[in-house]
């Protein structure tokens, strides 16, 4: 009995501590899968591994490099490990960097090849295309170099060892294989042993390596110090950089544990750590300019991702994502990765200003942003005080681009106003069996959809003279007035300029008062399978102006996959417009950093007179900043697809 009564009273108790202990399990659980995706394989070599070793006792001091799994590798393996991004990054010196140059690599250190001879042997300098002979078999007698007539031993490494495979890659050749007075050797120590044996050997160590045992030898009458190898100048200079594969340059989480380690090693700190390992620790003065050249630049993307717009303010987002990434992962020798900073302008100016005043302490190069026209106008004052190029892909109002001082700093990827409104006119007077004789235009109430409703109503009576009746008005989805004006109004066609949730709304609400028989054409901001997904059949037969996509080809479709498998959403015509945006952004940046000093033109020069091949067409600016092709054109949903037509 007191068990039982006992087993009540800590009945609940029990299940409070229970809970609270599944709880914390669940969070340790999630704790420790965080803590293992922050987890970076960096790979290296032997001749890395006296410096890895120092990392890892500084690691065990203080933790401080606790996410990094140091994984040693042969070094004739770093580059296709970092190119099937079997690990994120590879500490070393890449023997063929051209068929890398693409990767992201930060120089860490300094080493050098030194020749090295018996100290009897009266050699003192070399040419280095003597001594490239010397390596591939082609020169095998002292005699050459004006010495006597003696046979050259040379001492090679085995075919693993880095230096050996490095010199393969500097003399672009591999030496040839059992050749006569030759040895093979392990390692420096090795070398040094047989060539203080043999008074006509010649041989190679690191500089780390230099001992009086053997006589080292001038290169083109350079010699193998500590400063001719920092500096570069002596010929047979190595490079110890980190090097990143493609897919940490998109995997901030990653690359910020790689960037931790790098501002370490470029730490004064790091100077006696590099030198105990071997080599040439960097002087101040590079390792500003190395910093300098891998910071990224600074890309802003804004527009609504709260509120009424958030959908097509994602698609905005996403855009300029994807080409981001793309950017990133095919980067080219020279081009500097690329960061994207987003920020959420709630579709109001004041958030719209926050979000450009960020872009500008962030020393953004270019925005791609707004989606409504107001605050891309707004914001614009904004960018040009503080010459950042702005490219919108959602803003048609003419306001934005038609002043003189935006001329070369705002520029637009979505058509103008007048594009969209003579293309909707247009295929309205094409309809054939179709009633034209009263046309409803409804829109959002903004600058842009009053302005676009009006271009429309112009554009009709041009087209189909006065004998239609074409009346505009605003709507509110939610407003019970909008829903009896729907009731009361019998149209034969409804022009809908607004978000895609609302034009599926709409249509759900003419069908429930059994209006289903009235034709409906959308703008482009409809055009996203979201319209269809939402409206479901009662989208069937509905016209959309839409970006003019050619859907059935392979480079499409696989851009289309790619997209759906990042955002799990459906690519509209916003989600391409910005892909453009940012595209054009990137690539004309790339190329004034390039050919600043060759051409002697802005940023907006540069995009003012580029030509890029899009999924919609290519696209080109007038003096404006205006897309020159229109790149529009009219989709009808047909069995829950949109489908091009001739309209």
């Amino acid at each position: 009995m007191k068990f039982r009564l006992l087993y009540r009273f800590y009945k609940p108790v029990l299940i409070i501590v229970l809970l609270f202990s599944s709880f914390l399990l669940n969070a340790c659980s999630r704790l420790t899968v965080n803590n293992q995706a922050l987890k970076v394989n960096l790979a290296y070599s032997e001749e890395q591994a006296a410096l890895v070793r120092e990392i890892i006792k500084i690691n065990q001091r203080d933790k401080r490099f606790r996410n990094i799994n140091f994984i040693k590798v042969e070094q004739s393996k770093a580059l296709k490990l970092l190119k099937t991004n079997a690990v994120d990054a590879y500490l070393g010196s890449m023997l063929d960097e051209s068929s890398g140059s693409y990767l992201n690599k930060n120089l860490i250190a300094k080493d050098g090849i030194v020749i090295i001879v018996n100290p009897r042997n009266p050699v003192r300098n070399i040419d280095l295309d003597m001594f490239s002979e010397i390596f591939l078999k082609g020169i095998n007698n002292w005699k050459v170099l004006g010495l006597e007539d003696q046979a050259i031993i040379f001492i090679n490494k085995n075919n693993t060892n880095e230096n050996r495979l490095f010199l393969e890659s500097f003399f672009n050749k591999p030496v040839i294989q059992n050749s006569t007075n030759q040895f093979e050797v392990n390692n420096d120590n090795e070398a040094i042993d047989l060539v203080q044996q043999y008074e006509h050997s010649i041989s190679y160590i690191s500089f780390s390596s230099i001992t009086n045992r053997v006589n080292t030898v001038h290169v083109d009458h350079i010699a193998p110090t500590q400063l001719n190898i920092s500096s570069g100048n002596f010929p047979i200079y190595k490079p110890i950089s980190i090097y990143q594969s493609d897919k940490l340059l998109t995997q901030s989480n990653k690359r910020n544990l790689i960037e931790d380690l790098l501002n370490y090693l470029w730490s004064a700190d790091a100077i006696p750590v590099i030198k105990s390992a071997g080599f040439i620790p960097l002087s101040v003065a590079e390792i500003e300019v190395i910093k300098y050249e891998s910071l990224p630049l600074i890309l802003g993307v804004s527009a609504p991702l709260s509120g009424p717009y958030a959908e097509l303010g994602r698609a905005i987002v996403n855009g300029a994502k994807i080409a981001v990434l793309e950017a990133n992962e095919n980067k080219l020798k020279n081009h500097k990765k690329i960061e994207l900073i987003i920020c959420d302008d709630k579709a109001e100016v004041s958030k719209a200003l926050d979000c450009a005043n960020m872009f500008i302490k962030n020393k953004a190069f270019g925005v791609v942003g707004h989606l409504n026209s107001l605050i891309s106008i707004e914001a614009s004052k904004l960018y040009m005080e503080n010459n950042i190029i702005q490219i919108s892909p959602g803003s048609s109002h003419p306001w934005l681009t038609e002043t003189e001082e935006a001329k070369g700093k705002v520029f637009r990827t979505i058509n103008i106003d007048e594009n969209q409104a003579e293309k909707i006119a247009s295929a309205i007077s094409k309809l054939e069996n179709q009633k034209k004789e009263r046309i409803l235009v409804l829109h959002n109430g903004t600058i842009y959809g009053s302005h676009l409703a009006a271009l429309i109503e112009n554009f009709i009576l041009r087209y189909l003279g006065k004998d239609v009746t074409v009346q505009s008005q605003s709507f509110n989805i939610n407003d019970s007035r909008y829903h009896l004006q729907l009731k009361s109004s019998i149209p034969d066609i409804i022009v809908f300029i607004g978000e895609y949730a609302d034009a599926a709304q709409m249509l759900v609400d003419l069908a429930l008062d059994n209006k289903s028989g009235i034709t409906f054409f959308g703008a482009d901001g409809n055009f996203s399978k979201r319209f269809i997904d939402l409206a479901g059949l009662r989208a069937e037969g509905a016209y959309i102006i839409g970006c003019n996509l050619d859907q059935t080809s392979p480079s499409y479709k696989s851009f289309e996959k790619r997209y759906q498998e990042l955002f799990h959403s459906n690519i509209s015509s916003f989600s391409i417009y910005s892909y453009d945006a940012s595209r054009i952004l990137m690539n004309s940046v790339q190329i004034l950093n390039q050919n600043e000093t060759e051409t002697g033109k802005s940023l907006g020069e540069i995009i003012g007179e580029s030509k890029t091949e899009s999924y919609c067409g290519e696209i080109s600016f007038n003096e404006k900043g205006d897309p020159q092709q229109s790149r529009l054109a009219v989709f009808r949903v047909k069995n829950g697809k949109f489908v091009k037509t001739n309209l």
